[in-house]
Order: C-alpha cells, then structure tokens, then sequence
C-alpha cells in the first residue's frame, strides 16, 4: 500500500465516522432491543410545587367613640318688678277773682285803641321802680336802624340818669319783648326800669 498523505488520512477519518455514526443509528432504530437491556429511566420526578401561603387577617376596625352629652341651657333670668306709679301733684287753689267793678270802667278806653308798635310810635318805661318824677321815651326813628344808644329819664326830676340799650336790646323791643334793664347811678342811686313798645 502506497503511502497516504495527511490531509487524505483526516478525510478518510471524517468520512468513516460519519457512515459508522448513521449504521448505529439505524440498528438502533430497527433491531429490537437485546434481551435483559433496557433503556435508562428519565431522570427522578419533579418536585412538588409548595402550597401559597395563607394571606393574613384583617385587623378588626376601631369602635367609634361616644358623643359628647349636650350641655344643659341656662335659666332665664327672672323679670324686674314694676315701679310703683308717682302720686298724682294737689291742684292748685284757684285764684281770688279781682274787682270787677272798677277795673271796668279803666280799662276799657286804653284796650281799644291800637296796639304798641315801637317802629309807629317809639318805646317808653312802662316801670320805673322808685320812680319820683323820671319818664323814659326812645323815637321811633331809633328803631329803623337800631345800634347802641344812651338814653336820659330825667323827665321831670331834678336829677338825671342814664339808660343805656344794645341794638340787639332794640331789635327784641320792636319783636313785642319787654326789656329789663337798670339805670346809671345818679344823686347816689338807681333806678331798676322796664321798657315796652308805645301804642301811641
């Protein structure tokens, strides 16, 4: 036999293996088995699965609490007694009616005739207290544009004293108010005097 090369012997090799491999292979799978051969039972059984865990209780919920009880209402208060009523005043007594007969015949003449008017016919003292001789007259024309004067009630007297009046004095004069006022000091004394509209 000739000598082989390497390369020729690795394909012979190659190719031997391969028609051996597919021979066995089809004995195998044709002849029967040889008696007291058996195959090879598969590997041990699996493990049994492990059971699930049981889940755990729910924890039982709280119980409520109880309310509060209500408070109890205050008591009204009780009312305030009545105030007894005042005692009703005494009347008072009636005046003593005044001479008829002579006050008739008087003054009848001087209540017809015209009202006083300080701005027709001036003002005068209808008063004078202590009075020995003094008269007091203020012209109508003072009245027109009243401003303050000065004003003499000697009249008939032998001395003199002096009144002396405001423009507001005049104003409420010739409005129907009576004025009170005192005279200046003279031959050592005064005179307290009332002033009132003229109706003449």
């Amino acid at each position: 036999m000739s000598e082989i090369n390497r390369n020729e012997f690795i394909k012979l090799l190659v190719l031997f293996v391969g028609t051996g491999g597919a021979i066995a292979g089809a004995c195998s799978s044709s002849d029967p088995a040889a008696p007291g051969s058996s195959s090879g039972t598969s590997g041990g059984t699996s493990g049994t699965s492990g059971t699930s865990g049981t889940s755990g209780t729910s924890g039982t919920s709280g119980t409520s609490g109880t309310s509060g009880t209500s408070g109890t209402s205050g008591t009204s208060g009780t009312s305030g007694t009545s105030g007894t009523s005042g005692t009703s005043g005494t009347s008072g007594t009636s005046g003593t009616s005044g001479d008829s007969g002579a006050d008739t015949g008087a003054d009848t003449g001087a209540d017809t005739g015209p009202p006083p008017d300080c701005n027709a016919n001036g003002a005068k003292a209808s008063v004078i207290v202590a009075n020995h001789g003094h008269a007091l007259l203020i012209p109508a024309a003072d009245f027109v544009a009243p401003v303050d004067g000065d004003y003499s009630i000697q009249g008939g007297a032998l001395h003199d004293h002096i009144v002396s009046l405001t423009a507001a004095q005049l104003m409420a004069l010739a409005a129907g108010t009576p004025i009170n006022t005192v005279s200046g000091l003279g031959a050592g004394h005064t005179h307290a005097v009332t002033i009132v509209c003229a109706a003449s």
